[in-house]
């Protein structure tokens, strides 16, 4: 996997891993401050599968979410703190 580290003075997605993903999605990402976050996948056309809210902590972070009920495919993930959206594309096996 290879991620761009950006400042923590923003807050950004930096990675997601495994690619592609079985059962549980790892999401890395970095907060200057503690903050409610959402994450969202969309399948290829749009439609909005899975929505996850949770209380992110200041600082280099994970999540990790099931995604064993979805169906194999792309996916877009985005991460968003109300302020700032990073996306990434993820397969589904």
């Amino acid at each position: 996997m290879i991620s761009l580290v950006r400042d923590v003075r923003e807050f950004a997605l930096l990675g997601a891993y495994p690619i592609p993903v079985n059962d549980r999605l790892m999401v890395t990402y970095s907060a200057k401050e503690a903050a409610p976050v959402t994450l969202t996948l969309t399948d290829v056309t749009g439609r909005v599968v899975l929505t996850d809210q949770f209380n992110a902590e200041a600082g280099l972070q994970q999540h990790g979410v099931d995604v064993s009920h979805l169906a194999r495919g792309t996916y877009m993930l985005k991460l968003s703190d109300g302020l700032h959206t990073d996306m990434r594309r993820i397969v589904k096996q």
